[in-house]
């Protein structure tokens, strides 16, 4: 697998907001079907394995749905409040 790859998130305050539907999108723009989605795991391993997994089947794209966990380093936009242990340093703002 390459060292790094692209990785977007989206984002909402709730679920039914089009998130899915936005990268569903996407990936028919790009390659003409919806894009594949995977639920994550409560265990980080599983996740790694059902991510690796797809990955080597070939998917060019991959949705994990439903995380509610912190990215290190994502920032909250403007004026909604950071995940719980995640502190922004104003220094670095």
């Amino acid at each position: 697998m390459a060292p790094a790859v692209p990785l977007h998130i989206a984002n909402a305050p709730e679920g039914g907001t089009g998130k899915s539907y936005l990268f569903d999108l996407v990936s028919v723009i790009a390659m003409g079907e919806v894009c594949p989605a995977i639920a994550r795991s409560p265990s980080p391993e599983e996740t790694e394995k059902r991510l690796i997994g797809a990955a080597l089947d070939g998917q060019p794209l991959i949705s994990v749905d439903n995380c509610r966990i912190s990215v290190p380093g994502h920032r909250a936009p403007a004026g909604q409040a950071a995940p719980a242990g995640h502190q922004q340093n104003a220094a670095h703002s």
